[in-house]
C-alpha cells in the first residue's frame, strides 16, 4: 500500500490553533475489500473527544463543526474524515455536505444542534437554550472562542463507514485545531 505523508507547517502558530504534524494515510485501517479513495479526495485526520466519537459510531452525531481554518479551504463533499480519540478509538466518515458560517450560532441553527451535539436534549431545552448551550460547548474548546472570530465555522455532514475506508491514494491532511 502506498503511503502518503504530509507535513503541515504551522500558520499563525502563536494563536495555538495549529501545530506541525506528520500523518500518513492507510495506517491502522482495514485494507481488504474496501473501496479506494480517489486522488481528488482529501483525507482529514481529526482528533475528537471520546464522547463525540461514540455518538458518530452509533449514528447520533451526523455533523461535525470546526473552525474554518485554512486547511479546510478546499474541503468538499466526498472527502473523508478519520476521527481519532485519545483512547485509540477511530471512525471513518465521508463528507456528505459542507457549510461555512460566520459563527457557531449560525452553524448550529442551520445544521441543527442535535445533529452536531446530540447530548443536548430537545425535550429539556427550548430551541434558543439548545443553541446557547451549543455555542458554549464550541467556545469551551481551546482557541475556539477567539478562533471563530478570525476564521468562522465550518460544518461537515457525516456518513459513518463501520468497515473503514481505504484512502491510500488520497491526499492526507491532519488538522490540529483543538490544542
Amino acid at each position: 500500500m502506498k503511503k502518503i505523508s504530509l507535513i503541515i507547517l504551522t500558520a499563525l502558530a502563536s494563536t495555538g490553533l495549529f501545530a506541525s504534524c506528520t500523518c500518513s494515510s492507510g495506517s491502522n485501517w482495514k485494507e481488504e475489500n474496501l473501496p479506494e479513495a480517489t486522488q481528488d479526495q482529501t483525507v482529514y485526520q481529526l482528533n475528537v473527544q471520546k464522547e463525540y466519537l461514540d455518538y458518530i459510531i452509533v449514528g447520533k452525531k451526523i455533523a461535525e463543526g470546526r473552525l474554518n481554518v485554512p486547511q479546510f479551504a478546499n474541503a468538499k463533499k466526498g472527502d473523508i474524515i478519520n476521527f481519532f480519540d485519545d483512547q485509540g478509538g477511530q471512525a471513518t466518515c465521508t463528507v456528505t455536505a459542507i457549510g461555512r458560517y460566520d459563527n457557531f450560532e449560525k452553524m448550529l441553527v442551520s445544521d441543527g444542534v442535535v445533529s452536531m451535539l446530540p447530548q443536548i436534549d430537545p425535550s429539556e431545552n427550548t430551541s434558543d437554550e439548545m443553541v446557547d448551550k451549543g455555542v458554549d460547548i464550541y467556545q469551551s474548546f481551546p482557541g475556539y472562542k477567539v478562533g471563530v472570530k478570525i476564521y468562522g465555522a465550518i460544518s461537515f455532514g457525516l456518513q459513518y463507514h463501520p468497515e473503514g475506508k481505504d484512502h491510500s491514494t488520497a491526499k492526507a491532511v491532519k488538522v490540529d485545531d483543538r490544542n
